[in-house]
């Protein structure tokens, strides 16, 4: 039976008031210095704020420049290339009223733009300090502080402390912690692990603490919400956490599900399981290298109920069906991750289309594909991701070694914002999913 094949053309529509269609993938020209530039002041309590560090950033670090404020609190950025920005001033203490829970304004820069007249505002931020101690009064050393910005209505607001210093989150030798810079705001407090969406499941250590909330509560809802305003500080933010708990280990093999024999240099992700059985997700941390003969460990999970599969993103065109173990009591040893190569592949172009400005068509050149894989697994409803793919130079992208399950798929630009506008599949508007069989 031939191997499946679908042929997708993505085109990008970057002004919305264009309705030229290209007819084939427009060729980039030589990539130009940007032409854009951004100033404006920073102040402290309405005066300028001299030394201050304003930084543009981009999701692509090499695109991420810096300035600092003159005597005057001025600050200006030339020779800023198209994309999409956050604009922030950072100084230690100190936090914007601007955006206090985003870290930056969003900036959409076009080619040619001068944004003048900027301006930020900083003001001192708040304090959270107190002393994590255990059960017999002893110091809990390095622990991590976890912090949940909260509005009047107890609902969680998106907050990022955008904070190179995470030793500010951690205790030292005395139990002690102090968080400051913060916004204005009300926050819930926590220390120790749980189990929930977005959380790292290998921690790498033999023990470990259940999370306990400000003050001494163990669910959210029992917590104490900590109050903060500009430059004040609230002490004696102590907690007290149980007796710690070993850890588990997990170790087995990938093999090929037709010959038994080791697959090699592919990522094994593990991912938690809540009480109800519905997966808890997969962060950045939870996963682990299969080596030369196979094998692949794991150290330093919580006991519970987790699932181990292959990673989409890591994994030479292997997939494999989900394996559930229950380390409740005890380690998980002499697992067997059955793989098999994924038969069908997408194929296509991109084109932006709706313009001939040089300086974005050149950007397909370092454009790259994502593949979103939403298994029929009804219990995994978060989709693995596949990439990135390299988009050539005219256009064209191959995805191969797909799984079956519905794909959809996304475009990475590093130095302009371009929605898509549309699919196309086989010269006719398609769908934004694409359904792969297991034939």
């Amino acid at each position: 039976m031939p191997k499946p094949s679908f042929a997708l053309s993505i085109l990008f529509l970057p002004f919305a008031f264009h309705s030229i269609q290209a007819q084939g993938a427009a060729q980039p020209a030589e990539t130009k210095p940007g032409t854009a530039t951004v100033s404006g002041r920073v102040t402290m309590q309405g005066e300028p704020a001299r030394g201050v560090m304003v930084i543009l950033r981009h999701p692509f670090p090499p695109n991420s420049p810096r300035a600092t404020t003159d005597e005057n609190g001025r600050f200006r950025f030339t020779g800023v290339a198209a994309g999409r920005y956050w604009i922030s001033a950072l100084a230690p203490g100190y936090t914007s009223p601007n955006f206090p829970d985003t870290g930056g304004k969003m900036l959409d820069i076009s080619e040619g733009d001068k944004l003048d007249n900027f301006d930020l505002e900083l003001k001192r931020g708040g304090v959270i300090s107190g002393r994590i101690t255990d059960s017999q009064g002893c110091p809990v050393i390095e622990e991590i502080i976890s912090l949940s910005k909260r509005d009047r209505n107890n609902q969680p607001q998106n907050y990022s402390a955008y904070s190179a210093n995470f030793d500010l989150y951690r205790t030292d030798d005395r139990g002690v912690y102090r968080i400051y810079g913060l916004p204005e705001g009300r926050y819930l407090v926590s220390v120790g692990y749980a189990q929930t969406l977005g959380a790292d499941r290998i921690t790498g250590r033999p023990t470990f603490y259940q999370r306990v909330f400000y003050s001494n509560a163990t669910s959210e809802s029992e917590a104490k919400l900590v109050e903060v305003s500009e430059g004040s500080e609230a002490t004696g933010t102590d907690i007290t956490v149980s007796d710690s708990k070993e850890t588990r280990d997990v170790s087995g093999r990938v093999v090929d599900a037709v010959t038994g024999q080791p697959v090699a240099d592919v990522d094994v992700v593990v991912q938690g399981i809540s009480s109800d059985g519905t997966p808890m997700g997969v962060s950045y941390g939870d996963r682990s290298p299969a080596g030369s003969d196979g094998a692949f460990s794991m150290f330093g999970l919580a006991p519970g109920k987790y699932r181990l599969m292959l990673s989409a993103n890591e994994s030479k065109g292997y997939f494999s069906d989900p394996v559930n173990v229950d380390i409740s009591e005890s380690d998980a040893t002499g697992i067997d991750i059955k793989a098999r190569k994924g038969a069908a592949s997408i194929s296509g172009v991109v084109i932006i289309e709706g313009t001939d400005d040089p300086s974005v068509l050149a950007n397909l050149s370092q454009a790259t594909v994502f593949a979103y894989i939403y298994l029929a697994d009804a219990s995994l409803p978060s989709p693995l991701r596949a990439g990135p793919f390299e988009v050539k130079a005219d256009g064209s992208f191959r995805i191969s070694g797909l799984q079956p399950g519905k794909v959809r798929l996304d475009i990475g630009l590093p130095k302009v914002h371009l929605p898509i506008a549309r699919y196309e599949r086989n010269g006719a508007s398609g769908q934004e999913e694409i359904e792969i069989d297991a034939r």
